[in-house]
């Protein structure tokens, strides 16, 4: 499978400034919109957009500071090295920017239950920068997965019932876990050669065998989501979006696309649902 050059490069600069997985942050939390009956605004999705980013970017910038110069850096890592100085200024403000705008939209509760969601993910990173062994006992894809999810649901849960834990634990929340779970297994298992290389602890560097079973772990969420289909607790294009993704997932682990693009094509797989969606509901089936 070739990819022209001028969208392989676009592709890899998206990636490199991570720009992907905002982009599937405020797709999801469209879904997460939708699903639960509310509307979310402009800045809450600003907020969201803003928010995925200074983490995925804040995290690489992390990285090419504690990374020793000599160890195999991925693309996006070289390109963050490269670019360290001026994403670091652009992060600062971003960063002034979403503190300004978290101040005229969150309060009370919310205020704090964010707060200390970044709190520990931050924490997160840091102790695995010191300890990098830490995430043999809690794996970045899990943390990462579950802080995807809790990022998209969080104002959407806000209009709908205020119920935060209660929006977590509901089979759409489940679903979009287990999606979020298989595209971060499935970069580290396409990035595992780079990482060992750097001394990283994920689950493909740790577990070899995850590696080679990738594609079968994602053909069977595929099999859980269609099965989840045909008993009917999701609307069947949520679910059938859901089902095409982690087949998509399944198949970028063996088409012949360069390993440096398989991490943003995963980003990207994760906004079918939300193509099929709204697709569906503009052409009035829904």
């Amino acid at each position: 499978m070739n990819v022209p050059p001028p969208l392989s490069r676009f592709l890899l600069l998206l990636n490199a400034l991570s720009l992907d997985a905002p982009l599937a942050a405020i797709a999801w939390q469209d879904l997460a919109a939708r699903h639960f009956g509310v509307h979310v605004l402009w800045t809450e999705r600003l907020l969201l957009l803003l928010g995925t980013w200074l983490v995925y970017c804040g995290d690489r910038l992390l990285d090419t500071v504690f990374t020793d110069q000599n160890h195999a850096l991925i693309g996006r890592h070289l390109f963050v090295r490269q670019k360290r100085g001026p994403l670091l200024v652009v992060w600062l403000i971003l960063a002034l920017v979403a503190g300004v705008l978290i101040e005229e939209t969150v309060n009370g509760n919310d205020l704090r239950a964010g707060i200390a969601l970044v709190f520990t993910l931050a924490a997160y990173f840091l102790i695995c920068l010191r300890w990098p062994q830490f995430r043999f006992y809690l794996p970045r894809e899990l943390v990462v997965s579950v802080y995807f999810l809790a990022a998209i649901v969080f104002f959407p849960a806000i209009h709908a019932t205020g119920d935060w834990f209660g929006i977590i634990a509901t089979p759409f929340c489940g679903v979009c876990l287990v999606l979020a779970f298989l595209n971060c297994l499935g970069i580290s298992c396409w990035e595992a050669i780079e990482d060992g290389q750097a001394g990283e602890w994920t689950m493909a560097t740790r577990n070899p065998w995850i590696v080679e079973k990738y594609r079968y772990l994602a053909l069977f969420a595929a099999g859980v989501l269609g099965g989840m289909l045909l008993g009917g607790p999701l609307p069947a294009e949520f679910e059938a979006g859901a089902m095409l993704a982690a087949l998509l997932l399944a198949a970028l682990d063996v088409v012949p696309v360069s390993r440096e693009l398989k991490p943003v094509l995963a980003d990207l797989i994760l906004i079918v649902p939300w193509l099929i969606v709204s697709a569906v509901s503009a052409a009035g089936l829904a």
